[in-house]
């Protein structure tokens, strides 16, 4: 694929911030190596997304009425809304899966 093909990952204020909630808790509860790892993780999945949008399966969410798309990462789900005219990938939220998702959509 060429760079321009490239899709541009934007997150929203929530996503930014549940993130950072989830790498600071990490921290405390673990060390900074776990909280490294899990972002390293994250990355690499979000690289994916650049040339890749639609790689990972949808999700049962739904934003503005428009369906969602996940990526489970290691206890960690990340929402996502792909905009094909824009070449945007917006990500919506970042949760743990043991949290009650469904009560925030």
């Amino acid at each position: 694929m060429e760079l321009k093909d490239k899709y541009e990952i934007v997150f929203s204020l929530n996503a930014e911030d549940e993130l950072s909630h989830i790498l600071n808790m990490l921290d405390i509860l673990y060390d900074k190596e776990v909280s490294t790892r899990l972002y390293n993780e994250i990355n690499r999945y979000l690289e994916y997304l650049n040339f890749f949008p639609e790689m990972f399966g949808w999700s049962k969410y739904t934003f503005h009425g428009k369906s969602l798309r996940k990526i489970p990462v290691k206890g960690y789900v990340i929402l996502y809304l792909v905009d094909h005219q824009n070449k945007i990938v917006n990500i919506i939220g970042v949760f743990s899966e043991l949290e009650d998702i469904d009560s925030k959509f």
